[in-house]
């Protein structure tokens, strides 16, 4: 809670004027940061954080394929839980850039294909049981409820079968869930190796685009347009953890009864438990922005200690 009111306070002070209280009371609307200081902080939040988010993001990713082809080629248990682990590291760094989620993140609704949850079983199950190949086009067929993080966990974690249960599965049916398991990691990769495109200066150049904007800008017409955009973002996020992560699996939020009712099955990532630490990597993204790319360090140059300090 107190960080959303600290972003709010962000979005106040950064000049966001389509911001909309969780009580729909607009905030003040002060005249928007100047061109140059918009420029300045953006340039620092794209170079600092986000381009090093995402970096860190696609070398994890490109590193989860490599596992899954060696655990593959003779899966054993120690293969299993490297496997998992290098999932988890995805996931993870997926979280810590959920309050970016604009620009290449969504471009063509490619972040449905990274994280679409809850998985769909019975899509899975049926490309598990066909008789094709399943490689890139199949799993690309099978749409976003069988791509992805969430389908990578359906297939690597159950919790009621034993490790060495769930260890034959990859060795049964002529390896068809491996093929699945390594398919799906490398079209995640590829998915998330376009984001990182988008932002860089020989791929799309949206993070130049956010420092540059202004007159004759593809994207922003106005310098203080990406900063609303950022911060928006941001604010977003934390609800996301507040409500969807937590208040309604929890049952503190949505009853309709007006009675607490828990849906634990709600939660994100239940399957291999990491509902918590992906909430943890959502707030290290989260601080990440604010601290590494200087946004913090901006409030403070601009006679807004106290809000910093929050």
């Amino acid at each position: 809670m107190k960080l959303i009111l600290t972003l709010a306070g962000l979005l106040v002070t950064l000049s966001v004027s389509s911001f909309v209280s969780a009580d729909k009371v607009a905030p003040p609307k002060p005249a928007p940061i100047p061109g140059d200081a918009a420029r300045t902080l953006l340039k620092g939040v794209v170079n600092k954080a986000i381009l090093p988010l995402y970096e860190s993001l696609d070398a994890k990713a490109q590193s989860l394929v490599t596992t899954t082809q060696s655990f593959c080629e003779k899966p054993d248990s120690e293969g299993l839980d490297d496997t998992r682990d290098k999932w988890a590291e995805v996931l993870s760094g997926w979280s810590k850039t959920s309050g970016l989620l604009f620009g290449p993140a969504v471009e063509n609704e490619i972040d449905f294909s990274i994280y679409f949850r809850p998985a769909k079983k019975a899509v899975i199950k049926n490309v598990l049981a066909g008789e094709g190949d399943i490689d890139l086009t199949a799993i690309g067929k099978a749409g976003v409820g069988g791509q992805g993080l969430a389908t990578l966990e359906y297939l690597l974690f159950d919790r009621e079968l034993s490790d060495e249960q769930q260890l034959s599965a990859f060795m049964a049916d002529e390896q068809r869930r491996c093929d699945y398991l390594v398919s799906a990691s490398t079209l995640l990769a590829k998915n998330l190796k376009t984001i990182v495109h988008g932002w860089v200066s020989d791929g799309g150049n949206y993070g130049e685009a956010m420092w540059t904007a202004g007159e004759g800008s593809a994207y922003f017409t106005e310098a203080y347009q990406p900063v609303e955009l950022l911060v928006n973002s941001l604010y977003q996020s934390v609800q996301a953890v507040e409500i969807k992560k937590l208040g309604v699996p929890l049952g503190l939020r949505g009853s309709r009864s007006g009675k607490p009712k828990a849906y634990p099955y709600k939660l994100e990532a239940w399957r291999s438990g990491r509902s918590l630490a992906n909430i943890n990597s959502t707030l290290s993204g989260l601080q990440s922005v604010l601290v590494e790319g200087g946004i913090l360090q901006w409030l403070r140059d601009n006679k807004h200690a106290d809000l910093a300090k929050q």
